[in-house]
């Protein structure tokens, strides 16, 4: 075998500190559907940004993109710390708040990273791939009982390689902004790209998680309007196209599975004016709600502490309350609605921070060249939709999703940046 076949090492060497920053950005995506893997390459960004933060200090802080994420990271970091006197379990609380600083730390390496248009074309299309991948995987499950890793179909809740965990559709739902665009990029000289619209819609509502339905409609509705704001709409052909596939789509899961027409239904009740089916269309979620309310208005000022909800629900739950009435009794783990879990966890000072974050980034993307605020409006898009108030599944301060709304947040910051030439800016640790 000749030895020009084997890459020597001075040529591997160049080859990693050439891609490893976008790959590790990748690999947050690629790991999501572990149970814990994801916060790995979290962390290790957020170590090497401490190194370079020991090396280069001025230049760091001098950052604009770093300062932006510093700011918006604060805004929501100070209710946290505000909250921790009146914590009821101060150790998960402190916990919680500690594990947040990685966020910002992993932001610098984020904003060095994808100062050249290379990496950021790289990551961008890793993205859009590795979504398309999970997309056609779920399919396959769907149809064939196992996906391509062996993981098998429930028959009612399509995982994909998120098995066994449930989290597929809320994924690939807050996430669909950045396939839209990579759809819109890509679609442009191979049209058969867009065919991958139907298998990735599919998936979402095949996931049987009605939460996800909701934050696809959200997806949908801000990728439109940036569509319009910024290239004056889409071609309606492609529009129409586009509604046929998931109207088919639809209809052959109303066909094809009884228990989707059922979820309809039950959705439905949300219209009804009745109680009971509102309380069954939110997955009897009202009581919890009522439990939330109920704990902010006795502790208003700073909250119960982040992660706290549960060690409390029974004492703030009502009479026949449904999870307090369960046998043997439950309390569930966070109110199933960020605005109140904010609410709860930090008394009034958090969604006062929440406001401001949103104001902050609008003004700083109103701001923008024209141009940046292109590249980074889908990432935005993605971030409104993993905390918009119709997310009534996932904790807003738990690892997992705080892990995906801030993997959204940090590369929308950076895409604010100038771009350098492909290999200009820092690019070694």
């Amino acid at each position: 075998m000749s030895g020009r076949c084997v890459p020597d090492l001075a040529t591997l060497r160049a080859w990693w500190f050439e891609h490893y920053g976008w790959l590790l950005i990748l690999s947050v995506l690629l790991l999501l559907p572990t149970k814990t893997l994801f916060n790995a390459p979290m962390i290790f960004m957020a170590l090497i940004a401490l190194y370079r933060l020991y090396r280069e200090p001025r230049a760091i802080r001098a950052d604009p993109q770093v300062r932006l994420i510093v700011v918006l990271f604060l805004c929501i970091w100070l209710p946290m710390l505000w909250s921790l006197p009146g914590a009821v379990n101060l150790a998960r609380s402190a916990s919680t708040a500690r594990d947040f600083l990685r966020f910002p730390l992993a932001g610098i390496f984020i904003v060095q990273t994808l100062r050249t248009q290379r990496n950021r074309d790289r990551l961008f299309l890793g993205v859009f791939i590795t979504l398309s991948i999970w997309a056609l995987d779920g399919i396959v499950q769907f149809f064939a009982g196992r996906d391509l890793l062996g993981y098998p179909y429930n028959g009612t809740e399509l995982a994909g390689v998120f098995s066994p965990y449930l989290r597929f559709g809320l994924v690939i739902a807050t996430i669909a902004p950045l396939f839209f665009e990579g759809l819109r990029r890509y679609g442009r000289r191979r049209r058969w790209v867009w065919l991958l619209l139907v298998p990735y819609v599919a998936c979402i509502f095949l996931s049987g998680n009605r939460t996800s339905w909701m934050m696809l409609s959200v997806a949908l509705f801000g990728y439109g309007l940036f569509l319009y704001r910024a290239y004056g709409g889409i071609r309606w052909y492609k529009v129409l196209a586009a509604a046929l596939g998931v109207l088919a789509v639809l209809g052959l899961l109303v066909v094809k599975q009884p228990w989707f027409e059922s979820r309809i239904d039950t959705t439905l009740g949300l219209f009804s004016g009745n109680y009971r089916k509102i309380d069954r269309a939110t997955s009897y979620r009202l009581p919890i709600w009522k439990t939330a309310i109920n704990a902010f208005e006795h502790n208003w000022i700073n909250g119960i502490g982040p992660r706290g909800f549960r060690y409390v629900y029974k004492d703030y739950a009502g009479p026949h309350d449904f999870w307090r009435d369960q046998n043997p009794p439950e309390s569930p783990t966070h109110p199933h609605q960020e605005l109140l879990e904010i609410l709860v966890g930090t008394g009034f000072p958090g969604p006062i921070g929440l406001a401001l974050f949103f104001w902050i980034l609008y003004r700083r993307m109103r701001d923008a060249p024209p141009e940046a605020a292109r590249r980074a409006m889908p990432w935005v898009i993605g971030v409104v939709v993993a905390m918009n108030p119709l997310n009534v599944h996932m904790s807003f301060y738990a690892s997992y999703w705080s892990t995906v709304t801030w993997w959204l947040i940090l590369p929308g910051v950076a895409y604010l940046g100038e771009a350098f030439s492909a290999r200009d800016g820092p690019g070694t640790p």
